[in-house]
């Protein structure tokens, strides 16, 4: 029995040896491979290391452009109010300045109708 046993015994260590042989070569492969791939994975690492931080300041700088469209877009608007506001006040010259002349035209027409009736009774 004690023979059987070890019999068995070297037949699997003989079949582990057999199949650390053929692994061997592939783990090797599989080492070499990941060797390889180092720098890429590391390169990785770094990118998504530096991810955060190039959306933060991708985020910021976007920031700082809506402030600056922000400020823009309230010049514009204080602009377009004084625009208005200026509008607002030649309009009131404008609207004056016809009342003035409405007003000369009916004064020379009562000089005149005066002028006529002047002349009619002479």
């Amino acid at each position: 029995m004690q023979l059987l046993v070890s019999g068995s015994e070297l037949l699997e260590q003989a079949m582990d040896l057999d199949a650390s042989a053929v692994a061997a070569p592939s783990a090797e492969a599989a080492l070499q491979s990941a060797l390889d791939m180092m720098p890429q994975l590391v390169r990785g690492k770094e990118i998504l290391e530096q991810a955060p931080l190039d959306a933060a300041v991708e985020l910021l700088t976007l920031d700082g452009k809506l402030e600056l469209l922000a400020a823009e877009a309230c010049k514009i608007a204080d602009s377009n109010g004084g625009l208005r506001a200026e509008g607002s006040r030649r309009e009131e010259e404008l609207r004056q300045k016809d009342d003035r002349i409405a007003e000369l035209e009916r004064q020379l027409r009562e000089r005149t109708l005066e002028a006529e009736k002047l002349r009619g009774s002479m």
